[in-house]
């Protein structure tokens, strides 16, 4: 029943059977089962099936406002049981980006779990705000993320700060750090964050308070592909040094390091306001705090 409760709340926060099924790891047809489990159960319908999208009748609005209820009590149970052993162990649920999951995360993670073998750290990747969805639906128990994002039921603990970096490809002639150096550099073709992120606009005010127009040509959702575009020649980026420390060691591009501290961004550790949190959850927390405290 309380796995048919889940399943059901996720279909409702998603409004799609298919997200529902996929974020579940089972299929269409399963979600459908869980729903029609759960009316034969409670004896009432849930979903208004005369309209092709998902719409609650007044029993399902019961259902579903109740289903929370008892999903973040039962989560608070679980981790409070937890919390109670003498050992601490168990699963911690992350969400973070890609480039912090595979830059940032493992410095931490690694040498962590070595120290608690019996911790399991499960990974979920995504983008902002859907990472800050996760960490208010508990479906995380915390998350790691750069240029952190003020919201009034997250609470953030800045643990460090990174460097951006202007790359280019391995093609282009050096340019100088000046200003008069950085404008030169930015009528090339420039590679831009998508709008949607939060390290766009973080970009667009240092180069705005430069006086610099880039020249924009190319915009991407995520650094990966960013690099990957500077690599074949497509034109230049900014982006977070710690990111493409391996191509610069190979050669595949070049880095300008921009020394002014305004070219420095947070990295944050963010979890619900006033979360009950598994002492597995609050041993990693502490962990990342302490080795950044020096």
């Amino acid at each position: 029943m309380l796995h048919s409760l889940k399943i059901f709340c996720d279909l409702v926060k998603m409004s799609s059977f298919t997200k529902a099924a996929s974020i579940n790891y089972i299929t269409q047809s399963a979600v459908s089962h869980h729903i029609r489990s759960l009316e034969e159960n409670l004896g009432h319908r849930l979903l208004n099936r005369a309209r092709r999208s998902i719409q609650l009748t007044e029993a399902g609005k019961k259902v579903y406002k109740t289903s929370i209820a008892i999903l973040r009590d039962y989560e608070r149970l679980r981790k409070s049981l937890a919390q109670d052993s003498a050992e601490i162990a168990g699963p911690i649920q992350i969400a973070t980006s890609i480039t912090v999951g595979i830059h940032e995360l493992p410095v931490y993670s690694g040498p962590f779990m070595q120290e608690y073998p019996k911790i399991h750290i499960n990974i979920t990747y995504a983008k902002m705000p859907d990472i800050y969805e996760h960490i208010l639906s508990d479906k995380a128990d915390l998350a790691l993320v750069a240029f952190p994002q003020k919201h009034p039921q997250i609470k953030l603990q800045i643990f460090k700060k990174n460097k951006l970096a202007i790359i280019t490809p391995p093609t282009y002639p050096r340019y100088a750090s000046t200003l008069s150096g950085l404008s030169r550099l930015f009528q090339n073709p420039t590679i831009f964050p998508d709008k949607t992120l939060p390290a766009r606009k973080v970009i667009d005010q240092l180069l705005n308070e430069m006086g610099i127009r880039p020249n924009i040509v190319h915009v991407f959702d995520e650094v990966e592909s960013m690099k990957q575009a500077v690599e074949s020649g497509l034109g230049i980026a900014i982006v977070p040094e710690i990111a493409v420390e391996k191509e610069v060691e190979l050669k595949r591009i070049k880095k300008i390091s921009v020394p002014q501290s305004s070219w420095e961004y947070p990295l944050a550790i963010a979890t619900r306001m006033n979360a009950e949190m598994s002492s597995a959850a609050q041993a990693f927390i502490q962990f990342i705090l302490s080795k950044n405290s020096s």
